[in-house]
């Protein structure tokens, strides 16, 4: 049985685990930082509106970056609190239906290790990211600012946010590898000439049973993490416009305008790391529906084969069960998670690069005209 902790992203029970105490304790600071972010998301949006009479795009890009990393950060820990024992009990779930499957067949759990080491990996370098840019943050800023506490906090945004894919990604690889057994069971079935001896009518409705059981909790995975989805997609288009947007303004990152190749870097592994994990949620959730698909192939080549006319009853009504039960995630129904999202980001992306490119072209011409328009004036003083 593959072990519940946090290493691997998935919430152990916290009512088994945990006493009663430490558990008001760690919600009791969750909401301690929550309450700090929401003040300090009111604190720059009002400061951004009626203080800060600088129009240019860096600033303005500056300030939204923040405000996007705070309020997104917020939504995930809120989400974070309220649906932690939900999130545990969807993969009390799926670990209940490995004593479902045949003794000759069971989960990878070598594999699913790995998985889970590479996540943890990944979760490392992501964490050296953001110290490196709390550094480098503390080195233009000349000491502790509001700045740096906005880093601070997205340290800690990060682990939750990653989390939520981990999770997603657990539950899409472990259903994927229940859905997978059941494939084979069935292909071996296939494979033998002698249908009589291979499967009996109760060995199909056991199949049928645990198929209809795992498209219901994909169901729970789907509407478990819908939001969150929707959130991760929202937050790599604007994240990354604005990193791609920083290579041709420095002023985002430095306030002299001068270019730090460190932050640099640092923006390039963001816009390499966050996409890819898109990019392997939504591989994980193409690959079960892939699975799913191959169950109905199967039957329908059991139907056109079996003679039994019990066993193709039970065919027919799996059949029809497969038409109703098609194992697929959304974003909130905004859009399916599948490759296609991928072209669709990128398009976006390209909008809002050219986008900010303009208005920084505009800023160019305007602050040119106005120093013509002021040259021109000292001109016609000096020959009066």
């Amino acid at each position: 049985m593959f072990t519940m902790n946090r290493l691997t992203g998935i919430p152990p029970q916290t009512n088994v685990n945990n006493s009663a105490l430490r558990k008001w304790c760690s919600r009791f600071v969750h909401w301690i930082i929550v309450f700090i972010s929401a003040y300090s998301i009111i604190y720059f949006t009002f400061v951004s509106l009626f203080f800060d009479e600088s129009l240019e795009v860096s600033v303005l890009i500056k300030q939204a970056w923040g405000i996007l990393d705070l309020t997104t950060g917020s939504v995930c820990l809120i989400l974070y609190l309220f649906r932690h024992e939900r999130t545990a009990n969807v993969f009390t779930q799926i670990f209940e239906l490995e004593k479902l499957l045949p003794m000759n067949f069971d989960f990878d759990v070598r594999r699913i290790r790995r998985f889970c080491e590479i996540q943890s990996v990944l979760w490392l370098s992501f964490s050296l990211n953001l110290i490196l840019v709390s550094w480098r943050t503390d080195e233009h800023s000349k000491g502790f600012r509001v700045v740096t506490w906005i880093v601070v906090l997205m340290m800690f945004f990060n682990i939750i946010h990653t989390e939520f894919v981990w999770q997603f990604c657990n539950a899409a690889f472990l259903i994927r590898k229940y859905v997978t057994i059941l494939v084979l069971e069935m292909k071996c079935w296939l494979n033998c000439d002698d249908y009589r001896f291979t499967f009996s009518k109760s060995r199909l409705i056991w199949v049928k049973k645990s198929h209809l059981r795992a498209f219901r909790i994909t169901k729970s995975v789907g509407d478990l993490f819908g939001f969150s989805n929707w959130l991760l997609g929202l937050y790599n288009v604007i994240r990354v416009s604005f990193l791609l947007y920083s290579f041709t303004d420095n002023k985002i990152f430095t306030p002299s305008g001068e270019p730090d190749v460190w932050l640099h870097a640092s923006g390039l592994l963001w816009m390499v790391s966050m996409p890819l994990m898109m990019a392997v949620a939504i591989y994980l959730g193409d690959k079960l529906h892939s699975e799913s698909d191959k169950t109905g192939k199967l039957v329908s080549e059991m139907i056109l084969k079996v003679k039994d006319h019990r066993i193709r009853r039970e065919l027919h009504l799996f059949s029809l069960q497969l038409l109703h039960t098609k194992f697929h995630f959304t974003a909130c129904g905004f859009f399916p998670l599948d490759f296609t999202l991928l072209t669709s980001m990128a398009a976006a992306v390209v909008t809002y690069l050219v986008i900010l490119v303009q208005f920084q072209e505009s800023e160019k011409a305007v602050t040119k005209l106005s120093c013509n328009c002021s040259h021109n004036i000292l001109t016609e003083n000096g020959t009066m």
